[in-house]
């Protein structure tokens, strides 16, 4: 009987099994056992289990190496760029969206002051809202954006936080849950285009989802009597037409 169906005997029928472990062998009977099988197996396992690992370690590794070289090539690209005129580029900002105050370059960061904004629902029913002027913060260097409000009211939001935008969670720590609009931005900073870049930010600022659970409290914000009239941006987004937003 092996152990494993001696433990069960003995779960079954308790101390009577106990004789068969006791149970006095023959004289003539040699009481040897052969523990190699047993220990081959169990190595042969443990073989296997490290390889397992050292293929997985192989392949991580691989993708590691992957992102060192495109990193690398990023340096290469950034260390041969010339540097960029914020000059000009602050001025078309402003020029260019009658939904930015005033724009300017400011150790680092591109910073753009927007004026008041009305937020539409992107594809669902909600109405649109009021949106308090934002400071659009790119830091250049990192490729990091920020959206700090900069009005008077504060709204609770989602997981009851004070907001100035229903996907800003938190009026401090700044996190904007930018969605789709995410991968859009860090495209247009990487490849120097921040007039684009700032459009994306104000599409986003000028909408909202109320399929989700932070858009979904809309209501909370105040609402746009009446909508100026103004020909909607088509921004894209991964392919998709993002309208209704005010330009």
């Amino acid at each position: 009987m092996d152990t494993q169906a001696l433990c069960d005997e003995l779960l079954k029928s308790g101390r009577e099994s106990l004789d068969t472990i006791f149970k006095p062998s023959p004289k003539d009977v040699k009481n040897l056992y052969d523990p190699r099988p047993a220990r081959i197996l169990e190595i042969n396992n443990n073989i296997n289990e490290s390889m397992e690992r050292y293929r997985e370690m192989i392949e991580e590794v691989s993708h590691v190496l992957s992102r060192v070289n495109a990193y690398k090539m990023d340096r290469d690209l950034v260390s041969n760029a010339e540097p960029l005129d914020f000059t000009d580029l602050c001025e078309k900002i402003t020029t260019t969206f009658n939904t930015v105050e005033k724009t300017a370059f400011h150790d680092g960061s591109l910073c753009v002051l927007t004026t008041d904004l009305i937020a539409k629902d992107n594809g669902g029913d909600g109405k649109p809202i009021k949106i308090e002027p934002h400071l659009i913060v790119l830091n250049i260097g990192i490729s990091e954006s920020q959206f700090i409000p900069v009005g008077d009211n504060l709204y609770e939001g989602f997981d009851q936080g004070m907001m100035a935008h229903p996907h800003c969670i938190g009026a401090h720590n700044l996190t904007a849950c930018l969605g789709t609009f995410s991968g859009v931005l860090l495209e247009h900073i990487a490849n120097d285009d921040y007039v684009s870049a700032i459009e994306t930010c104000l599409s986003f600022l000028q909408s909202y989802n109320s399929g989700d659970s932070a858009g979904a409290l809309w209501h909370r914000w105040p609402l746009v009597e009446k909508t100026p009239k103004s020909e909607p941006l088509d921004i894209y987004v991964n392919g998709v037409i993002s309208e209704g937003v005010t330009a």
